[in-house]
């Protein structure tokens, strides 16, 4: 059977999209479109949200060491407004050493090696005292001893992490939690009263290091990192996605002036020229041996 150019023509009647389908696939395109720029705000936000945090970083990260008290009452109760200070703070360690696991920071497999230090105040605070990296299993590994006695700390106050549900496992937690940390190190309410906001990172680059088995804390990185370049691109699809339906709207309602017939046999539209002009040479020449007849 051969097809008819109405059969043929690119946007023609057998082709069209019903209004049904139309009506469907601008939903389907917005919800995806949609669902692109949310995904786009998303990742600004994150991107808001680290370059706020470096910006912390870096106003508090080279300061001059001070006493912790005086930078707890110079934050009020918000830590997260002094995080990273460094401070300076003197105690006795009470309790086992605790050990922090699936907490990677670029130093190889290992734990954080945590300890809970008696201040003279009577609070227990948490002190994150260095890394321990190793491959060994957490039931070989047997952690350095902190120093006996009255020690100095100097390092960056942090904020408590909630638990996240994680049970504490015999000397190790999952998170810089205070209250799962004395828990896990065998400390009691008659060793003193618990900083639950907060624990310090101790820095050895500015003071003593109590274990020489231990790896001081890398300073965070303070990149902006990939999330505008993913806002842009997420609203980049959302606007291509969008596009490519309009134009597929108009190529749908525009009148098609191509036929399959003439992609599939270039010569055929050039044959049909050709014989129109054969034609209406021949008719110009009728014309005129009818005239000439007439005037004879």
């Amino acid at each position: 059977m051969r097809m008819t150019d109405a059969q043929t023509e690119f946007g023609g009647k057998p082709d069209s999209l019903s209004a049904g389908s139309w009506a469907i696939l601008a939903a389907l395109t917005l919800i995806v479109a949609t669902a692109c720029v949310s995904l786009g705000f998303w990742q600004w936000g994150r991107h808001e949200a680290r370059g706020a945090r470096n910006a912390v970083v870096e106003a508090s990260y080279d300061q001059a060491p001070a006493p912790l008290s005086t930078i707890l009452t110079t934050a009020r109760g918000d830590v997260d407004a002094v995080q990273w200070r460094p401070v300076t703070l003197t105690g006795t360690y009470v309790g086992e050493p605790v050990l922090v696991r699936n907490r990677p920071i670029g130093l190889g497999s290992g734990f954080h090696v945590l300890g809970v230090l008696a201040v003279p105040d009577g609070s227990l605070i948490v002190v994150n005292r260095g890394y321990l990296a190793t491959s060994l299993p957490v039931e070989q590994i047997d952690p350095p001893l902190p120093p006996a006695g009255e020690v100095t700390v100097v390092g960056r106050i942090r904020p408590a992490e909630p638990d996240h549900n994680r049970a504490v496992t015999g000397h190790q937690v999952y998170t810089f939690t205070p209250a799962q940390v004395t828990l896990a190190a065998g400390v009691g309410n008659s060793d003193g009263v618990m900083e639950a906001s907060f624990y310090v990172v101790a820095d050895p680059s500015l003071g003593p290091n109590d274990s020489n088995e231990l790896s001081a804390i890398p300073r965070p990185e303070t990149d902006q990192g990939p999330h505008l370049s993913y806002a842009f691109q997420w609203w980049t699809f959302a606007a291509g996605i969008l596009g490519a339906f309009i134009v597929l709207f108009v190529r749908e309602r525009r009148p098609a002036r191509v036929t399959l017939n003439d992609l599939l046999d270039p010569n055929a539209t050039q044959g049909t020229s050709r014989s129109a002009a054969r034609t209406k040479g021949l008719d110009e020449s009728a014309e005129d041996e009818e005239i000439s007849h007439q005037l004879r």
